[in-house]
Protein backbone atom coordinates (compact mmCIF):
# COMPACT_ATOMS: atom_id res chain seq x y z
CA UNK A 1 0.00 0.00 0.00
CA UNK A 2 1.15 3.49 -0.74
CA UNK A 3 1.48 6.05 2.04
CA UNK A 4 -1.53 7.87 0.61
CA UNK A 5 -3.67 4.72 0.83
CA UNK A 6 -2.41 3.88 4.31
CA UNK A 7 -3.15 7.35 5.66
CA UNK A 8 -6.60 7.33 4.09
CA UNK A 9 -7.37 3.88 5.52
CA UNK A 10 -6.16 4.85 8.99
CA UNK A 11 -8.14 8.08 9.07
CA UNK A 12 -11.22 6.35 7.65
CA UNK A 13 -10.94 3.72 10.41
CA UNK A 14 -10.66 6.46 13.03
CA UNK A 15 -13.72 8.21 11.60
CA UNK A 16 -15.59 4.89 11.49
CA UNK A 17 -14.84 4.15 15.15
CA UNK A 18 -15.82 7.67 16.15
CA UNK A 19 -19.04 7.58 14.13
CA UNK A 20 -19.94 4.15 15.50
CA UNK A 21 -19.40 5.22 19.10
CA UNK A 22 -21.42 8.40 18.53
CA UNK A 23 -24.24 6.44 16.87
CA UNK A 24 -24.38 3.85 19.65
CA UNK A 25 -24.42 6.55 22.33
CA UNK A 26 -27.16 8.45 20.49
CA UNK A 27 -29.35 5.37 19.98
CA UNK A 28 -28.92 4.24 23.59
CA UNK A 29 -29.75 7.73 24.86
CA UNK A 30 -32.87 7.97 22.68
CA UNK A 31 -34.00 4.47 23.64
CA UNK A 32 -33.46 5.20 27.33
CA UNK A 33 -35.42 8.47 27.07
CA UNK A 34 -38.33 6.86 25.23
CA UNK A 35 -38.55 3.91 27.58
CA UNK A 36 -38.25 6.23 30.59
CA UNK A 37 -41.27 8.16 29.36
CA UNK A 38 -43.22 4.88 29.00
CA UNK A 39 -42.16 3.75 32.46
CA UNK A 40 -43.07 7.10 34.04
CA UNK A 41 -46.55 6.86 32.54
CA UNK A 42 -47.05 3.32 33.83
CA UNK A 43 -45.81 4.30 37.29
CA UNK A 44 -48.18 7.26 37.48
CA UNK A 45 -51.16 5.13 36.45
CA UNK A 46 -50.43 2.20 38.78
CA UNK A 47 -50.17 4.53 41.78
CA UNK A 48 -53.26 6.71 41.00
CA UNK A 49 -55.41 6.86 44.23
CA UNK A 50 -58.79 6.58 42.51
CA UNK A 51 -57.63 3.62 40.52
CA UNK A 52 -56.28 1.86 43.63
CA UNK A 53 -59.46 2.49 45.61
CA UNK A 54 -61.76 1.02 42.94
CA UNK A 55 -59.82 -2.06 42.05
CA UNK A 56 -61.74 -5.33 42.09
CA UNK A 57 -61.53 -7.07 45.42
CA UNK A 58 -61.69 -3.95 47.59
CA UNK A 59 -64.62 -3.88 49.94
CA UNK A 60 -67.67 -1.64 49.33
CA UNK A 61 -66.84 0.47 52.31
CA UNK A 62 -63.44 1.32 50.88
CA UNK A 63 -64.68 2.49 47.50
CA UNK A 64 -64.55 6.09 46.39
CA UNK A 65 -67.80 8.02 47.03
CA UNK A 66 -70.10 8.90 44.14
CA UNK A 67 -68.87 11.72 41.97
CA UNK A 68 -65.21 10.71 42.35
CA UNK A 69 -63.02 10.03 39.25
CA UNK A 70 -63.82 6.78 37.47
CA UNK A 71 -62.05 3.67 38.55
CA UNK A 72 -60.31 3.29 35.21
CA UNK A 73 -59.07 5.83 32.62
CA UNK A 74 -61.70 6.46 30.04
CA UNK A 75 -60.88 6.65 26.31
CA UNK A 76 -60.05 10.05 24.84
CA UNK A 77 -62.59 11.73 22.57
CA UNK A 78 -61.25 9.78 19.60
CA UNK A 79 -61.97 6.52 21.40
CA UNK A 80 -58.32 5.73 22.10
CA UNK A 81 -57.14 4.15 25.34
CA UNK A 82 -53.37 4.32 26.07
CA UNK A 83 -53.08 1.61 28.72
CA UNK A 84 -54.42 -1.91 29.06
CA UNK A 85 -55.63 -3.09 32.52
CA UNK A 86 -55.84 -6.72 33.59
CA UNK A 87 -57.13 -8.29 36.82
CA UNK A 88 -55.91 -11.78 37.81
CA UNK A 89 -56.79 -13.94 40.80
CA UNK A 90 -54.18 -15.46 43.07
CA UNK A 91 -53.79 -18.50 40.80
CA UNK A 92 -53.11 -16.39 37.71
CA UNK A 93 -56.51 -16.68 36.04
CA UNK A 94 -57.72 -13.61 34.18
CA UNK A 95 -60.79 -12.12 35.86
CA UNK A 96 -61.29 -8.88 33.95
CA UNK A 97 -59.46 -6.80 31.38
CA UNK A 98 -59.58 -3.58 29.39
CA UNK A 99 -57.56 -3.40 26.14
CA UNK A 100 -55.50 -0.46 25.00
CA UNK A 101 -55.95 1.09 21.59
CA UNK A 102 -59.11 2.21 19.87
CA UNK A 103 -62.43 0.96 21.09
CA UNK A 104 -63.31 -0.54 17.73
CA UNK A 105 -59.77 -1.88 17.18
CA UNK A 106 -58.29 -2.89 20.54
CA UNK A 107 -54.70 -4.03 20.97
CA UNK A 108 -53.94 -7.64 21.91
CA UNK A 109 -53.65 -8.22 25.64
CA UNK A 110 -50.44 -9.46 27.23
CA UNK A 111 -50.23 -13.23 27.53
CA UNK A 112 -49.08 -13.72 31.13
CA UNK A 113 -48.73 -16.77 33.34
CA UNK A 114 -48.41 -16.88 37.11
CA UNK A 115 -44.61 -16.71 37.04
CA UNK A 116 -44.62 -13.65 34.84
CA UNK A 117 -47.23 -12.00 37.05
CA UNK A 118 -45.13 -12.53 40.10
CA UNK A 119 -42.07 -11.11 38.26
CA UNK A 120 -44.04 -7.99 37.26
CA UNK A 121 -44.90 -7.02 40.81
CA UNK A 122 -43.09 -3.74 41.56
CA UNK A 123 -41.10 -3.98 38.32
CA UNK A 124 -41.34 -2.43 34.85
CA UNK A 125 -40.77 -5.19 32.32
CA UNK A 126 -41.20 -5.83 28.62
CA UNK A 127 -43.41 -8.85 27.91
CA UNK A 128 -45.01 -10.21 24.72
CA UNK A 129 -48.70 -9.88 23.88
CA UNK A 130 -50.88 -12.55 22.35
CA UNK A 131 -49.53 -11.78 18.85
CA UNK A 132 -45.86 -11.64 19.88
CA UNK A 133 -45.50 -7.86 19.98
CA UNK A 134 -43.81 -6.24 22.96
CA UNK A 135 -45.66 -4.37 25.67
CA UNK A 136 -44.32 -2.63 28.72
CA UNK A 137 -46.06 -3.75 31.91
CA UNK A 138 -46.01 -3.59 35.71
CA UNK A 139 -48.18 -5.21 38.38
CA UNK A 140 -49.29 -4.89 42.00
CA UNK A 141 -50.77 -7.44 44.34
CA UNK A 142 -54.44 -6.76 45.27
CA UNK A 143 -55.79 -7.19 48.84
CA UNK A 144 -57.34 -10.53 47.92
CA UNK A 145 -53.94 -11.88 46.74
CA UNK A 146 -54.58 -11.38 43.05
CA UNK A 147 -52.64 -9.28 40.57
CA UNK A 148 -53.52 -5.98 38.93
CA UNK A 149 -51.50 -5.30 35.71
CA UNK A 150 -51.06 -2.05 33.76
CA UNK A 151 -49.53 -2.45 30.24
CA UNK A 152 -48.72 -0.18 27.33
CA UNK A 153 -47.81 -1.35 23.81
CA UNK A 154 -44.36 -0.11 22.76
CA UNK A 155 -44.53 -1.07 19.10
CA UNK A 156 -44.42 2.54 17.95
CA UNK A 157 -41.57 3.37 20.30
CA UNK A 158 -39.62 0.37 19.01
CA UNK A 159 -40.31 1.44 15.42
CA UNK A 160 -39.07 4.93 16.23
CA UNK A 161 -35.92 3.52 17.81
CA UNK A 162 -35.38 1.24 14.81
CA UNK A 163 -35.67 4.23 12.46
CA UNK A 164 -33.18 6.14 14.59
CA UNK A 165 -30.80 3.17 14.47
CA UNK A 166 -31.08 2.99 10.69
CA UNK A 167 -30.63 6.74 10.37
CA UNK A 168 -27.58 6.63 12.66
CA UNK A 169 -26.06 3.76 10.64
CA UNK A 170 -26.67 5.51 7.31
CA UNK A 171 -25.37 8.80 8.71
CA UNK A 172 -22.25 7.11 10.04
CA UNK A 173 -21.67 5.41 6.69
CA UNK A 174 -22.16 8.71 4.85
CA UNK A 175 -19.84 10.57 7.23
CA UNK A 176 -17.13 7.93 7.00
CA UNK A 177 -17.42 7.78 3.21
CA UNK A 178 -17.30 11.57 2.88
CA UNK A 179 -14.41 11.76 5.33
CA UNK A 180 -12.50 9.09 3.38
CA UNK A 181 -13.04 10.93 0.08
CA UNK A 182 -12.08 14.31 1.54
CA UNK A 183 -9.07 12.76 3.29
CA UNK A 184 -7.96 11.13 0.04
CA UNK A 185 -8.23 14.41 -1.85
CA UNK A 186 -6.48 16.43 0.86
CA UNK A 187 -3.66 13.90 1.24
CA UNK A 188 -3.35 13.70 -2.54
CA UNK A 189 -3.00 17.48 -2.72
CA UNK A 190 -0.61 17.70 0.21
CA UNK A 191 1.53 14.81 -1.01
CA UNK A 192 1.72 16.09 -4.59
CA UNK A 193 5.16 17.60 -3.82
CA UNK A 194 6.35 14.09 -2.91
CA UNK A 195 5.62 12.99 -6.46
CA UNK A 196 7.52 16.01 -7.72
CA UNK A 197 10.41 15.13 -5.42
CA UNK A 198 10.44 11.57 -6.74
CA UNK A 199 10.46 12.78 -10.35
CA UNK A 200 13.17 15.34 -9.60
CA UNK A 201 15.26 12.82 -7.68
CA UNK A 202 14.94 10.36 -10.58
CA UNK A 203 16.13 13.05 -12.99
CA UNK A 204 19.04 13.87 -10.70
CA UNK A 205 19.89 10.17 -10.39
CA UNK A 206 19.88 9.99 -14.19
CA UNK A 207 22.56 12.70 -14.24
CA UNK A 208 20.60 15.92 -14.66
CA UNK A 209 21.96 17.96 -11.73
CA UNK A 210 20.22 21.11 -12.94
CA UNK A 211 16.86 19.88 -11.60
CA UNK A 212 15.51 21.49 -8.43
CA UNK A 213 12.28 21.00 -6.47
CA UNK A 214 11.78 24.65 -5.45
CA UNK A 215 8.87 23.91 -3.07
CA UNK A 216 7.11 27.18 -2.25
CA UNK A 217 5.88 26.29 1.26
CA UNK A 218 9.24 26.06 2.98
CA UNK A 219 7.62 26.32 6.45
CA UNK A 220 6.03 22.87 6.15
CA UNK A 221 7.79 19.55 6.72
CA UNK A 222 7.64 18.72 3.01
CA UNK A 223 8.94 22.19 2.20
CA UNK A 224 11.85 21.67 4.58
CA UNK A 225 12.52 18.28 3.00
CA UNK A 226 12.44 19.86 -0.46
CA UNK A 227 14.87 22.57 0.67
CA UNK A 228 17.16 19.93 2.13
CA UNK A 229 17.07 17.95 -1.13
CA UNK A 230 17.78 21.11 -3.11
CA UNK A 231 20.72 21.92 -0.83
CA UNK A 232 22.00 18.38 -1.24
CA UNK A 233 21.67 18.65 -5.02
CA UNK A 234 23.53 21.95 -4.97
CA UNK A 235 26.31 20.33 -2.97
CA UNK A 236 26.39 17.40 -5.38
CA UNK A 237 26.50 19.78 -8.32
CA UNK A 238 29.41 21.68 -6.78
CA UNK A 239 31.15 18.42 -5.86
CA UNK A 240 30.79 17.04 -9.38
CA UNK A 241 32.04 20.32 -10.83
CA UNK A 242 35.05 20.15 -8.55
CA UNK A 243 35.55 16.52 -9.48
CA UNK A 244 35.44 17.37 -13.18
CA UNK A 245 37.85 20.25 -12.63
CA UNK A 246 40.14 17.98 -10.61
CA UNK A 247 40.05 15.30 -13.29
CA UNK A 248 40.77 17.94 -15.92
CA UNK A 249 43.69 19.24 -13.88
CA UNK A 250 45.02 15.71 -13.44
CA UNK A 251 44.79 15.09 -17.17
CA UNK A 252 46.47 18.39 -17.95
CA UNK A 253 49.06 17.76 -15.27
CA UNK A 254 49.85 14.32 -16.66
CA UNK A 255 50.06 15.69 -20.19
CA UNK A 256 52.26 18.62 -19.12
CA UNK A 257 54.51 16.41 -17.01
CA UNK A 258 54.88 13.99 -19.92
CA UNK A 259 55.69 16.87 -22.23
CA UNK A 260 58.25 18.35 -19.83
CA UNK A 261 59.95 15.01 -19.33
CA UNK A 262 59.86 14.02 -22.97
CA UNK A 263 62.14 16.85 -24.13
CA UNK A 264 65.16 16.07 -21.91
CA UNK A 265 64.65 12.35 -22.40
CA UNK A 266 64.62 12.81 -26.14
CA UNK A 267 67.82 14.84 -25.98
CA UNK A 268 69.56 12.33 -23.71
CA UNK A 269 68.50 9.31 -25.75
CA UNK A 270 69.38 11.09 -28.98
CA UNK A 271 72.93 11.85 -27.88
CA UNK A 272 73.33 8.36 -26.44
CA UNK A 273 72.24 6.73 -29.70
CA UNK A 274 74.41 9.09 -31.72
CA UNK A 275 77.41 8.20 -29.54
CA UNK A 276 76.64 4.48 -29.81
CA UNK A 277 76.64 4.71 -33.57
CA UNK A 278 79.95 6.56 -33.55
CA UNK A 279 78.49 9.87 -34.63
CA UNK A 280 80.18 11.87 -31.88
CA UNK A 281 83.95 12.02 -32.21
CA UNK A 282 86.16 12.43 -29.18
CA UNK A 283 87.16 15.88 -28.10
CA UNK A 284 85.01 18.95 -28.13
CA UNK A 285 81.91 17.35 -29.76
CA UNK A 286 81.87 14.61 -27.13
CA UNK A 287 82.37 17.08 -24.31
CA UNK A 288 79.45 19.15 -25.66
CA UNK A 289 77.23 16.07 -25.84
CA UNK A 290 78.11 15.04 -22.28
CA UNK A 291 77.45 18.57 -21.02
CA UNK A 292 74.10 18.63 -22.79
CA UNK A 293 73.14 15.26 -21.32
CA UNK A 294 74.16 16.46 -17.87
CA UNK A 295 72.13 19.66 -18.28
CA UNK A 296 69.01 17.82 -19.39
CA UNK A 297 69.48 15.28 -16.61
CA UNK A 298 69.69 18.12 -14.10
CA UNK A 299 66.52 19.59 -15.57
CA UNK A 300 64.74 16.25 -15.19
CA UNK A 301 66.01 15.94 -11.63
CA UNK A 302 64.73 19.42 -10.75
CA UNK A 303 61.37 18.63 -12.35
CA UNK A 304 60.94 15.35 -10.49
CA UNK A 305 61.96 16.97 -7.19
CA UNK A 306 59.41 19.73 -7.73
CA UNK A 307 56.73 17.17 -8.52
CA UNK A 308 57.62 15.16 -5.42
CA UNK A 309 57.50 18.31 -3.30
CA UNK A 310 54.05 19.20 -4.62
CA UNK A 311 52.82 15.69 -3.88
CA UNK A 312 54.13 15.94 -0.33
CA UNK A 313 52.59 19.36 0.15
CA UNK A 314 49.25 18.00 -1.04
CA UNK A 315 49.49 15.46 1.79
CA UNK A 316 50.49 18.21 4.26
CA UNK A 317 53.07 16.07 5.97
CA UNK A 318 56.31 17.92 5.25
CA UNK A 319 56.00 21.12 7.31
CA UNK A 320 57.50 21.87 10.71
CA UNK A 321 56.11 24.66 12.87
CA UNK A 322 58.60 27.01 14.50
CA UNK A 323 59.03 30.79 14.96
CA UNK A 324 60.28 32.39 11.75
CA UNK A 325 61.58 35.97 11.45
CA UNK A 326 60.27 37.05 8.05
CA UNK A 327 62.45 40.17 7.96
CA UNK A 328 65.61 38.08 8.25
CA UNK A 329 64.39 35.53 5.74
CA UNK A 330 63.50 38.19 3.16
CA UNK A 331 66.82 40.01 3.52
CA UNK A 332 68.74 36.74 3.11
CA UNK A 333 66.67 35.94 0.02
CA UNK A 334 67.37 39.33 -1.56
CA UNK A 335 71.11 39.12 -0.72
CA UNK A 336 71.31 35.70 -2.41
CA UNK A 337 69.45 36.94 -5.49
CA UNK A 338 71.68 40.03 -5.72
CA UNK A 339 74.76 37.82 -5.56
CA UNK A 340 73.46 35.71 -8.45
CA UNK A 341 72.35 38.69 -10.59
CA UNK A 342 74.20 41.89 -9.60
CA UNK A 343 72.57 43.77 -12.49
CA UNK A 344 69.12 43.74 -10.85
CA UNK A 345 68.45 46.52 -8.33
CA UNK A 346 66.61 45.27 -5.24
CA UNK A 347 64.68 47.36 -2.75
CA UNK A 348 63.58 45.97 0.65
CA UNK A 349 60.88 47.85 2.57
CA UNK A 350 60.34 46.19 5.94
CA UNK A 351 58.75 47.15 9.24
CA UNK A 352 61.48 45.24 11.04
CA UNK A 353 61.43 41.95 12.83
CA UNK A 354 58.11 40.16 12.28
CA UNK A 355 57.68 36.61 13.51
CA UNK A 356 55.25 33.99 12.25
CA UNK A 357 54.80 30.31 13.04
CA UNK A 358 55.82 28.16 10.11
CA UNK A 359 58.41 26.03 8.34
CA UNK A 360 61.41 28.33 7.73
CA UNK A 361 62.93 26.13 5.01
CA UNK A 362 59.72 26.10 2.98
CA UNK A 363 59.08 29.81 3.51
CA UNK A 364 62.59 30.59 2.24
CA UNK A 365 61.72 28.52 -0.84
CA UNK A 366 58.55 30.59 -1.34
CA UNK A 367 60.34 33.94 -1.31
CA UNK A 368 63.28 32.62 -3.33
CA UNK A 369 60.88 31.40 -6.03
CA UNK A 370 59.05 34.73 -6.13
CA UNK A 371 62.24 36.81 -6.35
CA UNK A 372 63.77 34.49 -8.95
CA UNK A 373 60.52 34.56 -10.95
CA UNK A 374 60.57 38.38 -10.94
CA UNK A 375 64.22 38.45 -12.08
CA UNK A 376 63.84 35.78 -14.75
CA UNK A 377 60.69 37.18 -16.37
CA UNK A 378 61.70 40.84 -16.66
CA UNK A 379 64.31 42.61 -18.77
CA UNK A 380 67.80 42.86 -17.30
CA UNK A 381 68.19 45.71 -14.82
CA UNK A 382 64.47 45.88 -13.96
CA UNK A 383 64.00 46.87 -10.29
CA UNK A 384 62.49 44.32 -7.92
CA UNK A 385 60.84 45.46 -4.69
CA UNK A 386 60.19 43.36 -1.58
CA UNK A 387 57.86 44.78 1.07
CA UNK A 388 57.02 43.36 4.53
CA UNK A 389 54.10 44.73 6.57
CA UNK A 390 51.53 43.64 9.16
CA UNK A 391 47.77 44.04 9.16
CA UNK A 392 45.17 42.74 11.64
CA UNK A 393 47.26 39.91 13.04
CA UNK A 394 48.64 38.82 9.66
CA UNK A 395 52.01 39.25 7.96
CA UNK A 396 51.94 40.59 4.39
CA UNK A 397 54.79 40.11 1.93
CA UNK A 398 54.72 41.69 -1.53
CA UNK A 399 57.18 40.99 -4.34
CA UNK A 400 56.82 43.45 -7.21
CA UNK A 401 58.71 44.32 -10.38
CA UNK A 402 58.51 47.03 -13.05
CA UNK A 403 58.47 44.60 -15.95
CA UNK A 404 55.81 44.11 -18.61
CA UNK A 405 53.39 42.48 -16.15
CA UNK A 406 51.21 39.40 -16.53
CA UNK A 407 48.61 39.06 -19.24
CA UNK A 408 45.16 39.37 -17.59
CA UNK A 409 44.10 36.16 -19.33
CA UNK A 410 46.85 34.27 -17.51
CA UNK A 411 46.34 35.70 -14.02
CA UNK A 412 43.59 33.27 -13.15
CA UNK A 413 45.86 30.27 -13.75
CA UNK A 414 49.22 31.74 -12.83
CA UNK A 415 49.46 29.41 -9.84
CA UNK A 416 48.42 26.31 -11.76
CA UNK A 417 50.98 23.62 -12.24
CA UNK A 418 53.05 23.86 -15.42
CA UNK A 419 51.74 27.37 -16.00
CA UNK A 420 54.47 29.37 -17.73
CA UNK A 421 55.02 33.09 -17.79
CA UNK A 422 53.53 34.55 -20.95
CA UNK A 423 55.65 35.04 -24.00
CA UNK A 424 55.74 38.83 -23.63
CA UNK A 425 57.48 38.58 -20.25
CA UNK A 426 59.92 35.92 -21.42
CA UNK A 427 60.69 37.73 -24.66
CA UNK A 428 61.82 40.80 -22.71
CA UNK A 429 63.99 38.84 -20.31
CA UNK A 430 67.66 38.24 -20.90
CA UNK A 431 67.03 34.63 -21.78
CA UNK A 432 64.43 31.97 -21.61
CA UNK A 433 65.34 30.06 -18.49
CA UNK A 434 63.36 27.02 -19.50
CA UNK A 435 61.71 26.65 -16.06
CA UNK A 436 59.45 23.77 -15.22
CA UNK A 437 56.37 25.95 -14.71
CA UNK A 438 55.99 24.67 -11.12
CA UNK A 439 57.52 27.60 -9.23
CA UNK A 440 54.33 29.56 -8.52
CA UNK A 441 52.31 26.39 -7.88
CA UNK A 442 54.88 25.40 -5.24
CA UNK A 443 54.57 28.89 -3.76
CA UNK A 444 50.77 28.58 -3.58
CA UNK A 445 50.92 25.08 -2.06
CA UNK A 446 53.37 26.09 0.69
CA UNK A 447 51.45 29.26 1.52
CA UNK A 448 48.13 27.40 1.68
CA UNK A 449 49.73 24.74 3.88
CA UNK A 450 50.60 27.55 6.30
CA UNK A 451 46.97 28.72 6.29
CA UNK A 452 47.78 31.76 4.17
CA UNK A 453 46.69 33.24 0.86
CA UNK A 454 48.58 34.21 -2.27
CA UNK A 455 47.31 36.46 -5.04
CA UNK A 456 48.37 38.62 -7.94
CA UNK A 457 47.55 42.23 -7.15
CA UNK A 458 45.69 44.11 -9.85
CA UNK A 459 46.44 47.84 -9.84
CA UNK A 460 47.49 50.62 -12.15
CA UNK A 461 51.20 50.22 -11.47
CA UNK A 462 53.37 48.65 -14.19
CA UNK A 463 54.78 45.19 -13.78
CA UNK A 464 53.54 42.34 -11.60
CA UNK A 465 52.92 42.25 -7.85
CA UNK A 466 52.47 39.02 -5.90
CA UNK A 467 51.04 39.38 -2.40
CA UNK A 468 51.29 36.73 0.32
CA UNK A 469 49.26 36.90 3.54
CA UNK A 470 50.35 34.65 6.41
CA UNK A 471 48.63 34.34 9.80
CA UNK A 472 51.15 35.16 12.51
CA UNK A 473 49.91 32.35 14.76
CA UNK A 474 49.60 29.73 12.05
CA UNK A 475 49.82 26.12 13.13
CA UNK A 476 51.01 23.87 10.34
CA UNK A 477 51.00 20.05 10.24
CA UNK A 478 54.23 18.45 11.37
Amino acid sequence: MTMRTKLTAILAAVFAVGATVLSVVTVVAVESTVMAQVDDGLTNVITKPALVANRPGIGPDDRVPPGAPPSRPTPDPAGFRRYAELQFDASGDLLASTSSGFVDDPDPLPDLDLGQLQALVGELTTVPDAQGSDVRATAEVTPDGGFFVIAEPITEQQATIARIRLLAALSSLAVVSAAAVVTWLVIRRELRPVGEMIATASSIAAGDLTQRIDHRQSHTELGQLADALDDMTNQLDVAFDKQRESEERVRNFAADASHELRTPLTVILGYAELYRKGGIPAGEPLDHAIATIESEGTRMQRLTEDLLLLARLDQQDQLEAAPVDLDAVLRDTVDNAAAIDPSTPFDVDSIGSLTVSGDERRLRQVFANLVANAVQHTPAGTPVRVRLSADDGAAIVEVADDGPGIDPELRGRAFDRFSRGDRRRRANSAEDTGGTGLGLSIVASIVHAHGGEVEIVEDDRPGATVRITLPREAVVPS
